[in-house]
């Protein structure tokens, strides 16, 4: 059976663990504002502005694993790892205006399943950060005689 009560087996939190959403990542938005990144294990992300829901991100799969979103340093974008080896990028902007009434089209301003995504590793990706500023820099540097010269622009 299924009985409640305080009994040694630990019934009630063993149930509670095996239901509902779990918590797997929590980041502020780097404006310091009150813009809360919340990652749970039913593969959403929920961006919280205070206490409302401001936009809810869907793509990656996060089902069994502790898995952490992040924002850009800028906290235009989202990223974040998934349990089917890609890494998910969502803009936290939505400029999207649909032509056809929203009430026909199911359109919500507070959903949001546009994303990028690219296959990352062979594995399950549990973290990804955008890489800071400084480093991009380093990395698109070329070797000159003497030392790192930036590329010529296109």
């Amino acid at each position: 059976g299924g009985g409640g009560g305080g009994g040694s087996g630990g019934g009630a939190v063993a149930n509670a663990s095996r239901h509902g959403k779990k918590v797997t990542g929590l980041m502020m938005h780097p404006s310091g504002d009150r813009r809360l990144l919340v990652t749970t294990n039913d593969s959403r992300l929920r961006l919280y502005d205070s206490y409302r829901l401001a936009c809810k991100y869907k793509g990656a799969k996060i089902a069994s694993s502790h898995i952490r979103a992040s924002f850009d340093p800028t906290g235009n974008f989202v990223l974040s790892g998934s349990e089917d080896n890609r890494v998910y990028v969502w803009s936290t902007f939505n400029t999207y205006v649909p032509a056809i009434n929203p009430l026909y089209t199911g359109y919500r301003k507070d959903r949001s399943s546009s994303f990028e995504c690219f296959e990352a590793q062979s594995e399950i990706v549990t973290s990804a950060l955008f890489a800071p500023q400084a480093a991009r820099r380093r990395i698109i540097l070329r070797p000159s005689a003497e030392g790192y010269e930036e590329p010529a622009p296109p």
